[in-house]
């Protein structure tokens, strides 16, 4: 999983990329990516021949509740071979904010005159 920009303020859209490949030597069937904060991640093929690939990608939107930073998802891809067990993946990816906040305050002092 790749996220563009990986730095990013409140308010900036942000792009997660899943890229899914069967680096095994059986048919994958069922592929499901699921990342821990956007759910499940709607892929163009859910099967795949072996060194077959599927992409997809997300876009988020930087909200207030992300913050403090960083903000980190993680992916989980699982995959039903034609025998054994289901094969499960993961990958995470992190977006750092680029702005923090600040703040600053100037005083300044006019005499008037004719006091004295």
């Amino acid at each position: 999983m790749i996220v563009a920009p990986s730095s990013a303020v409140e308010g900036q859209t942000v792009t997660y990329s899943y890229h899914v490949t069967n680096t095994g030597q059986v048919a994958l069937t069922n592929l499901v990516v699921t990342d821990d904060r956007l759910g499940v991640i709607a892929l163009p093929s859910t099967n795949l021949a072996p060194g077959g690939a599927t992409s997809a990608l997300v876009t988020y939107t930087i909200v207030a509740a992300d913050l403090p930073s960083p903000l980190v998802n993680t992916a989980t891809m699982t995959g039903t071979p034609p025998f054994g067990p289901l094969l499960n993946a993961t990958d995470a990816a992190t977006v750092t904010f680029a702005s923090q906040p600040a703040l600053a305050v100037t005083k300044t002092v006019t005499p008037e005159l004719g006091l004295w």
